[in-house]
C-alpha cells in the first residue's frame, strides 16, 4: 500500500527486504534493499539490514563493501566496524579483523559483545592471553550491567581458556 502512494519511499522498500529477510527469501530482500538504495544512497540502517543478507549469503565482499558505504555516511559507526570485522574474519583477514574491532571498542569501549568478537579472533590467532583479557572485560560489563546470562556465558569461556 505504501508502495501504491508513493513508488519512491525508501523505507518502505527497506521494511519489505527485511521481511523477506524474515520469510528468509534472501534474494528478495536484497532487491528490495537494492532498490531503497538506490532512491536512498545515504540509508544507514538499510546498508546494515543488506550486510547481513549478504552474510548469510556468505557474500563477504559485498558485506564488506556495506561496511564501507555506512562508514563514508558515518566515520564512527560502531556496528559498520564491528559487522566489517565479523566479516574479514570469515575471509581470514584476521589483522584487518582486528583494527576493526579495535576502533569499535574505542568509539564504544563500554560494549561487551565487542570484547567477546576480539576474543574469539584472539582464539583463532592461538593468542589466549589476550583473549582471555577480552573475555574478562566482557565478563566486567556483564555484571556492571546486571546481565548476569551474558557474565556466565563469559565464564565459561575463562574457565575453558584457563585449562
Amino acid at each position: 500500500m505504501a508502495l501504491e502512494i508513493d513508488p519512491r519511499n525508501a523505507k518502505a522498500y527497506n521494511n519489505r527486504g527485511y521481511c523477506f529477510y524474515l520469510l528468509e527469501d534472501f534474494y528478495k530482500s536484497l532487491e528490495n534493499y537494492n532498490i531503497a538504495l538506490e532512491i536512498n544512497p545515504q540509508f544507514v540502517n538499510c546498508y546494515l539490514n543488506r550486510f547481513v543478507v549478504h552474510y548469510y549469503l556468505r557474500k563477504y565482499k559485498e558485506a564488506i563493501n556495506d561496511c564501507n558505504k555506512i562508514l563514508l555516511i558515518e566515520p564512527y559507526n560502531v556496528g559498520a566496524y564491528m559487522n566489517r570485522g565479523i566479516a574479514l574474519v570469515e575471509l581470514n583477514e584476521f589483522q584487518a579483523a582486528l583494527t576493526n574491532y579495535n576502533k569499535a571498542i574505542s568509539i564504544d569501549a563500554d560494549n561487551p559483545n565487542f570484547y567477546n568478537n576480539r576474543a574469539w579472533l584472539f582464539i583463532k590467532i592461538d593468542y589466549y592471553p589476550r583473549a582471555l583479557e577480552d573475555f574478562k572485560k566482557a565478563a566486567q560489563i556483564y555484571i556492571e550491567n546486571d546481565n548476569v546470562q551474558g557474565y556466565q556465558k563469559m565464564l565459561k569461556q575463562i574457565q575453558l581458556i584457563s585449562q
